[in-house]
């Protein structure tokens, strides 16, 4: 909630949110990983709020709604598909390819897999 809150005033740096939030790498990497459909990276390498992010942080600062009503807005925000995220999900499932590469050894094993069998359908 705090970086929603925070790149919804201005897109921050690396550097930036660890300080302003006094976490580590590692746990600022998992909680922005987290937030990959509603954080996103500038072009100046900041990052920022996507547009699903930007509806999320106005349904939870809407004083109009209570908490229930934000909830059912900001699920129904979630729930909405994107063309270029329907595109993603099917070359890219991220249920696949987070337990390929979860580790170093497994991303080093599903990586000469892939390739091994990229070449054979190549020389078929």
């Amino acid at each position: 909630m705090r970086i929603i809150e925070l790149l919804a005033v201005k897109p921050l740096s690396w550097k930036e949110l660890s300080n302003e939030l006094g976490i580590k790498t590692g746990s600022l990497y998992h909680h922005l990983d987290t937030l990959e459909r509603i954080v996103t990276r500038d072009s100046e390498r900041r990052y920022t709020l996507t547009r699903l992010g930007r509806e999320i942080f106005a349904e939870l600062n809407d004083e109009k709604k209570t908490p229930a009503q934000s909830m059912q807005g900001i699920e129904k925000a979630m729930k909405k598909r994107t063309i270029a995220g329907l595109v993603r999900e099917v070359f890219v499932p991220r249920s696949l390819l987070v337990p390929l590469t979860s580790t170093r050894s497994r991303g080093v094993a599903s990586l000469a897999g892939i390739s091994a069998l990229a070449l054979g359908l190549l020389l078929v």
